[in-house]
């Protein structure tokens, strides 16, 4: 049914584009995470919140929030 939806449609073309989108987007993600340097980079993010010896000031409040 969806099929047939979208093959009479004009924009069927929308369809295969976000699947392109969406794909190069979520290789990307793996990418990054997964590249060889990452690991160092994520162990020092992980353990910010945990060093007394470098500690991190929290960002000022709007006042909005």
């Amino acid at each position: 049914m969806k099929n047939d939806i979208l093959s009479l449609s004009e924009y069927a073309y929308l369809a295969e584009i976000s699947i392109v989108i969406f794909v190069s987007v979520f290789l990307g993600a793996l990418y990054r995470i997964l590249r060889p340097g990452a690991r160092e980079a994520y162990e020092a993010m992980a353990s910010m919140p945990l060093d007394d010896q470098n500690p991190v000031e929290p960002l000022p409040r709007t006042a909005h929030e």
